[in-house]
């Protein structure tokens, strides 16, 4: 298991939506960000979804978020079987504050899933070409993206961390790199790759 589970691999795990024609789910494909000891850090490989960050356009934190409500409740519910439930770790998830304005990252949560910090998408991904990802034709379906997506399909995809002032997030560009001002969180062009620790022993 733990040698399946390497850094740098990509193994399947839960079932998602990944055509916008048909209601079947197909196997989730992952990318294992770290390994410490018997558990790993994992991200979606794709874009699997698209939405706001938040759509009320107040003082929203991570904690009080669409994002992870929907992460937690809706996504976490539909895409694993209980077997796979029981290796999702729960996780205390640190939210800083903004590393440039110092906007607010409200309390720390925990979490079954939740989307990477700035910190920890700065510390995962080392190269500019290693942040893209593609979108996948179920996530396309929101609308707004193919305006601004490149040729080879890689899209905008949402961070947890707060941006340059109340109302924003951050997130990271379709041709690599973390913007730390972010953006109003109720901006439809972004999508959401959840990432999680898994239990492997």
């Amino acid at each position: 298991m733990l040698s399946r589970w390497g850094v740098g691999k990509t193994i399947s795990f839960g079932r998602y939506r990944f055509s916008s024609s048909s209601l079947s789910k197909e196997p989730i494909e992952w990318n294992v960000l770290d390994v410490q000891g018997d558990k790993a850090l994992i991200i979606t490989k794709n874009i699997i979804d698209f939405g706001a960050y938040d759509s009320k356009k107040t003082a929203v934190t991570w904690e009080t978020s669409n994002a992870r409500n929907w992460l937690n409740k809706i996504f976490y519910t539909e895409a694993f079987s209980e077997q796979e439930k029981s290796m999702i770790l729960t996780s205390y998830v640190i939210n800083s504050n903004n590393p440039k304005h110092k906007t607010n990252g409200g309390n720390n949560t925990n979490d079954k899933v939740f989307l990477l910090s700035i910190d920890e998408a700065n510390k995962y991904f080392k190269e500019t070409s290693s942040f893209e990802a593609i979108v996948t034709d179920y996530a396309k379906k929101s609308g707004g993206y193919d305006r601004y997506a490149n040729e080879y399909g890689y899209g905008y995809w949402w961070l947890r961390s707060p941006g340059k002032s109340v109302g924003f997030a951050s997130y990271v560009y379709y041709y690599g790199g973390v913007s730390i001002d972010g953006f109003s969180m109720d901006g439809s062009i972004f999508g959401f790759r959840p990432a999680m620790w898994v239990d492997l022993a």
